[in-house]
């Protein structure tokens, strides 16, 4: 079996081995939407950079949620793999891949079916809506490879194994970067060409990794038969994976509600919102990593019974957050202009005022960075013991009753400032209530997600939560 053992030595070191190559892989992921922006953003119009900003959102979303679900999968395989019951892991592996290829495809033709109306829904331009609905309309096709892909990548980051997703992303994160200059600048395809570049890249990552589960398709324990639905595995990841598909849809639906009163006040607006999410989503990616290398940790120590060493994960994902959010945060309100400048830098029409609205949002939304790393961390153990539950509720605490309601009101007293005053103020009441959640200890019960036959004498519940504002993390391979 391909894995790493976090079950044994300094937890600050185990966390530091795991997160660095999952760091390295999930910028090489965002990269993907990223370039496609900085390139329309430099060879294409201002309808298609528009198309770009409210297409990743939309796509955002739309794969968060379904990648959500395959958070179940890492859970039960860092939870096997931590109480010796690998053999479990081929089944699940295999019952995955099944269903989840019948809801992509499902969820691929629903989706092409309301591209019209969600790009309405959006508040998007005139002058950009027929691109947007053009880069929709590819995007949708990758879907199947995104799921795809992040089921096994989902698999090996539970078992305790980065590595082989970063090879990947970075293979098909260079062959998407180049798709984009020949199709966007070389063949002026705009967003539609880029986004063609994207899913062609999405599609080569998952190959890849098919081709490598089915060459160490005996030390998982995956055969044919293997690819049998097992009903009893597939009722045990839903219940952990739905909570953090749930949990994903709130959060990316109030960003996307965000958009659309960005996308009220003009395309410049529109345009300068996508440039600071971009950057954040950056910028939030070393978090996300620590993150889930606290969930890795915790989910394999608590399947293997040792809870104490689990909650020292906690402590040492604060000690590696709190440098990172200062840096971050120092680095966005001290060097703004030159970050967001950088979108426009080949550009040959310029657009001043794009990065004046960019760097004023800044000011605001940075704060961000200083309130929310405490709530990875606790989300990350939370999550590795189980408790999806807990984070999906106290997710949608701060997504719709926070930050909807308070983004309203401060858009209509601030104007599009009060945006990023809202995003930043969100997390408080979450972390607050995270924080209490974790000393209390509610989190020691006997999880069902633990494998029937491990030799373990207790499994407890805690996996990923808002990785993406990040995702990140893998979402968008």
């Amino acid at each position: 079996m391909v894995k790493a053992n976090l079950t044994e030595g300094s937890v600050l070191k185990k966390l530091i081995v795991f997160a660095v190559p999952f760091l390295i892989s999930n910028v090489l992921q965002a990269v993907y939407s990223t370039v496609d922006l900085l390139i329309v953003s430099w060879y294409g119009s201002g309808a298609d950079i528009a198309a770009v900003t409210v297409g990743s959102q939309v796509m955002t979303l739309i794969t968060n949620v379904l990648v959500g679900f395959s958070i179940g999968i890492t859970i039960l395989t860092a939870l096997y793999v931590g109480g010796g019951n690998i053999k479990k892991v081929g089944k699940l592996a295999g019952t995955s891949i099944v269903l989840f290829l019948a809801l992509s495809i499902a969820a691929t033709v629903a989706l092409m079916l309301t591209t019209a109306p969600m790009v309405r829904l959006m508040n998007v331009a005139q002058e950009s809506q027929s691109a947007a609905k053009q880069y929709l309309d590819v995007s949708y096709l990758g879907i199947i490879f995104i799921v795809l892909y992040n089921i096994i990548a989902g698999m090996y980051r539970g078992a305790g194994s980065t590595r082989a997703a970063l090879i990947f992303i970075f293979i098909s994160g260079v062959m998407n970067l180049i798709l984009d200059i020949v199709f966007v600048k070389n063949l002026g395809m705009g967003a539609y060409g880029a986004a063609i570049a994207t899913v062609v890249a999405q599609g080569a990552a998952f190959v890849m990794a098919l081709a490598l589960l089915i060459i160490q398709r005996k030390n998982f324990f995956l055969d044919f038969k293997s690819f049998k639905p097992d009903w009893q595995e597939f009722i045990k990841m839903v219940k952990l994976g739905l909570p953090t598909a749930v949990q994903q849809f709130t959060i990316q639906m109030s960003f996307m509600i965000l958009m659309s009163l960005a996308n009220s006040c003009g395309n410049d607006y529109n345009i300068a919102y996508g440039y600071v999410t971009k950057v954040s989503s950056f910028a939030i990616l070393p978090l996300a990593a620590v993150m889930s290398a606290v969930s890795a940790l915790a989910g394999q120590n608590l399947g293997a019974g040792k809870p104490e060493r689990a909650v020292k994960s906690v402590s040492a994902g604060f000690f590696m957050m709190l440098p990172i959010a200062l840096l971050i945060f120092a680095l966005v309100n001290i060097f703004p202009k030159g970050i967001y400048g950088f979108f426009q830098i080949m550009a040959e029409n310029k657009n001043p005022a794009i990065i004046e609205i960019s760097t004023e949002f800044t000011r605001y939304m940075s704060w961000e960075y200083i309130t929310v790393f405490t709530i990875y961390a606790l989300h990350g153990f939370v999550n590795g013991a189980g408790k999806t539950t807990f984070t999906m509720f106290n997710s949608f605490l701060s997504s719709l009753i926070i930050r909807i309601p308070l983004a309203y009101l401060l858009f209509h007293l601030m104007g599009f400032n009060g945006l990023g005053l809202a995003i930043a103020l969100s997390p408080i009441p979450s972390t607050i209530v995270a924080f209490i959640y974790v000393a209390s200890g509610k989190w020691k019960t006997k999880s069902a997600a633990a494998p029937a036959a491990a030799p373990v004498t207790t499994v407890y519940s805690v996996a990923p939560e808002e990785q993406t504002e990040e995702i990140t993390a893998e979402e968008k391979i």
